[in-house]
């Protein structure tokens, strides 16, 4: 497992889908108002992360890899911040396609609590694009896709069901992901089993029972629906994530099921899921079997469930796990 994490600093990983700009606004509850029986929120600051699948690609740069996205997004003020903090961080944006047709998805969430209490959400708002991707766009985006693919280790796809991954989008990454030169990892919101071909999807238990049409996912079924989403993917195996329960995977006709690291107790699992892609991507680019990407994939996520908001981990989190857990 060190001589896996050690490669990520020299792999290159493709990350095509939705970005989404985290915007915080943080502040203190005065009173109620007079107007209307809501809170008033004494406006304190304002803070940005990333979301979707910026935060997936976020995960990957963190451990030292280089990062090409590729996504359609607005022109406007929230494109803007984005750019800011992917030159922050150096991330090469070729690949992003600005429109002015479109808006940049951007989630606010209004966090409120007294001065020396943690604070907490008490309202979020969403802004997305109500327009579909225009034929042009989408043919910018699988050009991009095309350009940039011979260049890299490993392909994720993050798809938040904002619009970047249209039904023709989809066709073209099915196409490529059967030919199979890279690894190619997924991560769907509500729209697994529209992809196929791929190397590993790790959707969570309520995505999973989604795609296979079934109200709960349960300990008794939970390989069955391991393999069934094997074969319904057409994927290299199969895999659903259980939270603070861990993972369960089927590989190679053998089930096994990866406990949870550490605490189970969590404050925020918000992005956990990316975090899970971006390592398993990353160890698979460096050529880790699928059981070994997962648990190191489990391990990474249960730091960043331990911080608020969206997370990173970083190289030396993981090589510390590994030795205090995973050896």
């Amino acid at each position: 497992m060190k001589k896996i994490i050690d490669q990520f600093a020299n792999k290159k990983v493709l990350v095509i889908g939705d970005l989404v700009l985290d915007e915080y606004w943080f502040g203190n509850i005065g009173r109620v108002s007079r107007e209307a029986p809501v809170l008033i929120l004494n406006y304190d600051s304002k803070e940005h992360s990333l979301g979707g699948a910026a935060n997936a690609l976020n995960n990957i740069a963190a451990l030292g890899a280089e990062v090409f996205p590729i996504s359609a997004i607005g022109d406007d003020e929230s494109s803007a911040t984005l750019f800011k903090i992917f030159k922050k961080i150096k991330i090469n944006t070729q690949g992003i396609i600005k429109e002015n047709y479109l808006h940049t998805p951007t989630k606010i969430r209004f966090m409120a609590g007294c001065l020396h209490t943690a604070k907490q959400q008490v309202l979020r708002v969403d802004k997305e694009s109500q327009e579909k991707l225009k034929r042009t766009t989408e043919l910018q985006l699988i050009e991009n896709f095309k350009k940039i693919l011979p260049k890299v280790d490993a392909v994720l796809i993050s798809d938040y069901g904002i619009g970047n991954l249209s039904p023709l989008v989809i066709e073209f990454l099915n196409e490529q992901a059967l030919v199979k030169k890279v690894p190619f990892v997924l991560d769907s919101r509500y729209n697994l089993s529209a992809y196929k071909n791929i190397t590993l999807a790790a959707p969570n238990e309520e995505e999973a029972a989604s795609t296979l049409n079934k109200l709960v996912i349960t300990e008794d079924t939970v390989f069955n629906d391991t393999k069934n989403l094997e074969k319904i993917l057409n994927a290299n195996a199969g895999l659903i994530t259980l939270g603070k329960e861990g993972m369960a995977l089927t590989v190679n006709d053998k089930n096994i099921k990866i406990d949870a690291v550490g605490s189970k107790d969590c404050v925020d699992v918000t992005g956990a899921g990316d975090t899970v892609c971006g390592v398993l991507t990353l160890a698979l680019a460096a050529n880790a079997g699928i059981e070994v990407a997962c648990r190191l994939a489990n391990a990474a996520a249960s730091q960043v469930v331990m911080q608020r908001g969206t997370a990173t981990v970083s190289y030396h989190n993981i090589s510390k796990l590994i030795d205090k857990y995973l050896t």
